[in-house]
């Protein structure tokens, strides 16, 4: 009897283990959904960016997304490997660092490189974050 109770408690434990793990989500699953900006920053520039508030994002499961910003809408793809979010629109990528996404929060940062008005390279780190619509 104390084997069977032993084995029972085994089988018991491994099912519950496997069905926890089988409702985590992948940050493919995840990220799937509309997403608008709340807040955006942009080093050296440490102000709120305005004109990201009216930035939304839609990410579709077969890897298609697009953007829409000021009124005006750009279509393209994403990839996701580990915790590196890439966009693509037209040929120009945007390889972003994922720093928290889950149900309701999504936040990246990535970085622009520029030049100022006399041709001197700037590097901007954009930090955006976005809730779930």
């Amino acid at each position: 009897m104390k084997k069977v109770f032993t084995l029972l408690t085994i089988v018991c434990f491994v099912a519950s283990i496997s069905l926890f793990s089988s409702c985590t989500k992948s940050q493919e699953d995840l990220i799937v959904g509309t997403w608008k900006c709340t807040t955006a920053t942009c080093t050296p520039y440490t102000q709120l960016i305005n004109i990201y508030l009216d930035f939304t994002m839609v990410f579709n499961a077969d890897k298609s997304m697009s953007a829409t910003m000021m009124g005006r809408t750009e279509n393209g793809t994403y990839t996701i490997e580990g915790d590196k979010l890439t966009t693509d629109f037209a040929g120009k990528t945007t390889p972003m660092d994922i720093k928290k996404l889950d149900n309701k929060k999504l936040s990246v940062s990535f970085v622009n490189e520029s030049r100022d008005d006399e041709g001197n390279p700037i590097t901007y780190v954009y930090e955006l974050d976005f809730d779930r619509q």
